[in-house]
């Protein structure tokens, strides 16, 4: 309730701080004890967002919305209908550009209005439209959107399987059906340890689909590559591995981080890669250097989103501090690091190889510090 409290006093200043509190709100909804404050907590921050800020909330408020409603209270259950009511009702624009991937609130009767609402927009949609749309939804790094996504494919793959045998026995196959194999696929893998309930959903979906011609329908995933030449000894190269890394890694693994633990070392991480390739100074002190206007011109063609993500952590002072660490443990560390002045590494999948068995046997003594960000 301190959250909703803050947020109250101070409703236009928490965009900087919103994946830290989306994710402390989103661990707490998942205890039972705590799953009625944390929503009202939730509703209190959706309500207050301009519209640029809800529409990444919109999707995961909906989906809260139908996968705690039969562990609400009567009180919790009237907050979701006005914090629904109020989504639907202010942000007419947005939703115009949105309802293809908006969760359908069918299992909830008491929303039967809204969910009319939005079946009335989705009219519009073929099937293809449906097919893309899910496609979209799927690859959501959130696990509550991504499980409502996938359970509802199930019951619309049901119905139409016969569009899917259709297409992929025509001489050509519709690429709707191959971006959604895709998904589904990217989807098992990315909550293969994480999901087990995602996991079964979408081995439903692939069930209803069933086993395609490969040769005919071009599933391939896309891949997103750097080559670094110079094994990072250029700091151009680095800078852009560093970007690259912060943008397709980092970022979204931050976003979907379920607790603020984990958040923790992934800001301790991003702000130390822009403090490294000095963008904190470049970005916030604007010097007149050439060097400093090129590096301000590569953050300004990242995408507004991921720049909207890093720019707390380019004054931020989070900390990582050594616990209570073994003796034995102590001494690995001191000869490790013998060994990296001493041995020169001959390649850099030797290398890669080295600093990931070490970071592995290392990172358990370390914890996060400095939760908040700090100018």
């Amino acid at each position: 309730m301190a959250i909703g409290a803050m947020v109250k006093v101070a409703p236009g200043h928490v965009s900087s701080a919103l994946p830290q509190i989306c994710a402390c709100l989103r661990s707490a909804l998942e205890i039972e004890e705590l799953c009625n404050n944390a929503f009202t907590v939730w509703g209190v921050l959706v309500s207050s967002l301009h519209e640029e800020e809800v529409e990444p909330l919109l999707d995961q408020t909906l989906s809260i919305v139908i996968k705690h409603w039969d562990t609400f209270t009567q009180e919790t259950r009237k907050l979701a209908h006005e914090l629904v009511e109020h989504i639907l009702g202010s942000h007419n624009e947005l939703l115009r550009d949105i309802f293809g991937t908006m969760p359908s609130l069918a299992s909830i009767p008491v929303l039967a209005k809204f969910e009319d609402k939005i079946n009335e927009m989705k009219e519009t949609m073929d099937v293809r439209s449906h097919f893309l749309a899910f496609s979209r939804r799927c690859l959501s790094e959130n696990t509550t959107v991504v499980e409502q996504a996938l359970t509802e494919l199930v019951s619309y793959l049901s119905r139409h399987e016969e569009f899917v045998h259709r297409s992929v026995l025509s001489e050509q196959p519709d690429p709707a059906v191959a971006h959604l194999v895709r998904s589904l696929l990217d989807c098992t893998v990315k909550f293969n340890t994480t999901s087990e309930s995602i996991t079964l959903l979408t081995a439903r979906c692939l069930g209803h689909v069933g086993c395609l011609d490969p040769n005919r329908v071009d599933s391939v995933k896309e891949k997103k590559e750097i080559l670094v030449l110079s094994n990072f000894e250029k700091m151009e190269e680095t800078f852009e591995f560093v970007l690259f890394f912060l943008q397709n890694v980092l970022v979204d693994a931050f976003l979907s981080a379920s607790n603020t633990r984990a958040q923790g070392f992934l800001a301790y991480a991003m702000q130390n890669l822009l403090r490294f390739c000095s963008l904190n100074s470049a970005v916030t002190q604007r010097s007149r250097g050439v060097q400093s206007d090129e590096k301000y011109q590569r953050w300004l063609e990242l995408p507004e989103a991921v720049r909207n993500t890093l720019t707390p952590f380019l004054t931020s002072k989070y900390t990582v501090t050594v616990g209570a660490v073994s003796s034995r443990f102590a001494t690995e560390w001191k000869r490790r690091q013998r060994k990296v002045r001493i041995q020169r590494l001959q390649s850099h999948h030797q290398g890669a190889g080295y600093f990931d068995s070490f970071v592995s046997s290392s990172i358990r003594c370390l914890e996060p510090r400095g939760r908040g960000h700090s100018g």
